[in-house]
Parts: C-alpha cells; structure tokens; sequence
C-alpha cells in the first residue's frame, strides 16, 4: 500500500498511472509500460529506482515522529483537576457502550462513519507549494494515507469503517476546499521555534492558544487540524483526548515535515483524537524517560495500558522480534501498530485493531465526538439550492464492489474521493447510468451531479 508513493517519484520513468474507470486517470494505480530493449539502460533504471526508495525512506525515517500527547494531555489535566474526573466519565461510558446493544447492531451492520477535516496550514509567509506553506495535493495526499490506513488498505489489521474527507462546506454554509491559510509571523517566535508543546516548558514559542487562535472552526463539526513549522520542544506532533480541552483548542497539531503521504504521524494523532493511548501505555510511571514494563497485563487508562487486549503491553523502545514484557498476544500487533513508535517499519506495515476499532467507533457514539456525526461539513453544496432540489440521484445497490446502476436526472455526473479529487466524470444522456467500481479500493466515495446534488457510495469488495 503504501510503497506506492515511492515508486511515483520516478513513475515517469518506469510506470504510468492507468485509470480504473473507463480510461480516465484515478492517479494511483500503477501499471508498467513497454522499457527500452537495451538491457543495460534497464539495469540503470532500476538500480535508480532502488537507490530513491532508499533515499526517500532514509529521509522520512529522519522526521521526528517523537508524539507529545502524554506532555500535553498530563498538562491540561495538572491545570485542570476536573479534566481527569470528564476522563474518567467518558472511560465508563465507553465500556458501557462496548456493551451495549446498540454497538452490536452498529458492528453488525458495518456502519460507515465519515469526519470532515480542516487543515489550518500556520506558514511563514511562503508562496503557496513552498517552505511550510504545503501545496494542496501533499494535503490532499495526506489524508488520502489517513484514510488507507484507516480502511486497513495493506490487509494487516482492522478496517475501522471510519473516513475522513476534506470539508467542501465551511461553517457558514459556504463552498470549501478545506484548506486554511494563515500567515504566524505576526506571532512573536513562531518564525523561529514555532508552537510550543503543552506542557513542554519551551517558552520561546507562543502558545498553542495564540496559535489556534489564527485559524480554527467549531470543533462540533469539523476536526481541526493545524500544520505548524515546528513544535517546541522537538516532537512530530500531538492531539487531545475527547473531552480533554476547551473546543477552541481540541484537534490535531502535526508539524509540516510529518504531515504527507508516508507517513504515519495523521493517523497516530487521529488515533488519539478518537481516545486511543500509546500501545505502550504504562511504562513510564514517573514520566522520567526510564521505561519499564507496564505491571498490568490488561490495564486501562493513564499510566497503566491501552484499554486494549489484543495489543500486548510492552515499552515505548520494544521494536525488535521479541516482546520482553510477555509472550501473551499477538506482538506484531503491538510492535507493527499506528499508535506505536515503530519507526523504521512505518511505510507499510502498520495496523488498528479490532479493540482499537471498537474504541473509536465508541467514542464517536458518545459526546463530544458524536456531534462530527451529525455535520454538513462533507455536504457537497451546490450553485443553485432550487435546481438541487429538483435533481434526482439514486445509486442500486449501494454498498457495491461490481456495477452500480444510478439513475439521475442530471446532466453530468461525477465520482469524487473523500478528498474532493474527480476520479471519474460522464455525461448522462437517458437517465440511467453504470458505474464499474470493481477497480476502486474499498472505501467511501461521493457521487455528484452537475447541478450540485451528491450521494455517498460505499464500495466493499
């Protein structure tokens, strides 16, 4: 799965991205094309490309991924007794709801969640595509890894059944790509240190309050995400628990050079924005940097485990082929997990759980996660609200992994990922229409009409 990025660096040379529909581009699948005869000239390609696998992993496997969720969330906690006391609530609703019935029918039925996301890009005052100022498609291209990662894409773990799409609705009801823009220069040493990390004593840096304050939106609709050019002290980034901070700081912060495609800092930090801890939970009792193995076999909550039993307990620095806190379990579980700290086996190894999925699933069926359920922020909105409303749009069956039959009375059609990119455009010309989504991966998609009208298809294989 996610190997995929790195041959793209030098597609133009051996591979051509090939359509899954009809001939149209969908930018991912791979497929070879006819080489030079000369075998030497073969040789050199691919010893090229060998050598920018390895150049491109070296540098991402150089990115600090170091997370400081557990500085910023002990802070928040220290600074306000009652936040333990909302944790410890929201632990017992969980497990009441991992109970429940209602859970049982949701796992049953395979219901699929989707979360619009913001992007605040803090930048320095670059051109857009430049410096910390990220280019549309590395944002775009970061959430489409979230989103591969979390449907489980390399078959390795769980597919949660949660996605996460690019606002195309702002909070006024207004079109959106999703995407904010803020120059953090006017901040005192934000240019130089960038925002300081909860609970990290940096000083030189504003605090994440200032920052935020830049560029956010209510987090009862959207997750807020904001890229910064740097965290004080050094870390790749961190988030909140659910019902840890105010709403006006609640989200994800990632620093610019953690957030794209490879790798997997996104989806560790959603992780804990849905209430997943470190699979190593517990083994830093003092918080001193002295790490030992976590005394209880299954605890549940800070500084004693994961609340997950089928992710063995072990310490922040087991990443060899041996677990030396207990041979119960499934290691690589453990050891090959996005809320670990495996970093030299990121690019495609990774996994969620099954317990890890229930976890999120439950803590978006409890407040303060549950309201993202209820947003318009994935809302497609259209030019004209009175010829929307005359537009007809129905897709049988749906979920599909074959042909779907839509029946529309549009004029046009178009097939979007939770991104927002066009995958697949036609013209409709007697009401009815197929659609072959047996190229696509599983996940969540959107059918538009050209008149602003848009359904979402679920594709399962």
């Amino acid at each position: 799965m996610f190997k995929k990025i790195l041959f793209s660096a030098f597609a133009g040379t051996i591979f051509r991205g090939k359509s899954l529909i009809s001939g149209f581009s969908l930018g991912r699948t791979l497929q070879p094309i006819p080489m030079v005869n000369s075998k030497s000239k073969v040789l050199l390609l691919l010893l090229t490309g060998v050598f920018l696998i390895f150049c491109i992993s070296s540098l991402h496997a150089q990115v600090n991924n170091k997370c400081g969720n557990t500085e910023a969330n002990k802070a928040a906690m220290e600074q306000n007794p009652e936040i333990k006391l909302q944790r410890e609530l929201l632990e017992s609703q969980i497990q009441e709801y991992l109970k429940s019935k209602d859970f049982a029918n949701s796992k049953q039925a395979a219901v699929d969640y989707v979360i619009p996301i913001v992007v605040h890009v803090i930048h320095l005052g670059e051109a857009v595509g430049t410096g910390i100022n990220i280019s549309d498609t590395q944002i775009e291209d970061c959430i489409l890894g979230l989103n591969e990662r979390f449907a489980n894409e390399n078959g390795l773990g769980v597919n949660t059944h949660i996605q996460f799409c690019l606002a195309s609705t702002d909070p006024n009801g207004n079109p959106t790509n999703g995407i904010n823009r803020v120059d953090g220069t006017s901040l005192s040493g934000y240019a130089t240190y960038g925002l300081a990390l909860p609970g990290g004593n940096c000083t030189q840096a504003p605090s994440e309050t200032f920052v935020k304050a830049l560029s956010r939106w209510p987090s009862s609709d959207y997750y807020n995400v904001w890229v910064v050019s740097q965290i004080c002290p050094p870390a790749g980034g961190y988030a909140y628990f659910p019902g840890t901070t105010t709403a006006g700081l609640d989200g994800s912060v990632l620093i610019r050079d953690a957030f794209f495609y490879v790798n997997y800092s996104m989806a560790h930090e959603t992780g804990h924005y849905l209430n997943l801890h470190h699979t190593f939970e517990g083994d830093d009792p003092n918080y001193d940097g002295i790490y030992t193995c976590p005394l209880n076999l299954y605890g549940c909550g800070y500084n004693s485990g994961d609340c997950c039993n089928d992710t063995p307990i072990h310490k922040t620095t087991d990443v060899d082929s041996i677990n030396p806190c207990t041979t119960s379990g499934i290691w690589s579980n453990s050891r090959y997990n996005n809320m670990a700290y495996n970093f030299a086996n990121y690019v495609d190894t990774l996994r969620f759980t099954q317990d890890q999925t229930d976890r999120m699933v439950a803590a978006l069926a409890i407040s303060p996660r549950s309201s993202l359920l209820n947003s318009n922020g994935c809302q497609f909105v259209g030019v004209e609200e009175n010829i929307k409303a005359k537009t007809t749009l129905a897709l049988h069956p749906n979920p599909s992994g074959s042909i779907v039959k839509i029946q529309t009375n549009a004029k046009e059609l178009y097939l979007t990922d939770l991104t927002g990119k066009i995958l697949y455009s036609t013209v409709v010309h007697s009401g009815e229409t197929n659609l072959d989504v047996s190229g696509l991966p599983a996940g969540v998609f959107f059918i538009h009409t050209s008149e602003g009208r848009a359904e979402k298809l679920i594709v399962q294989h």
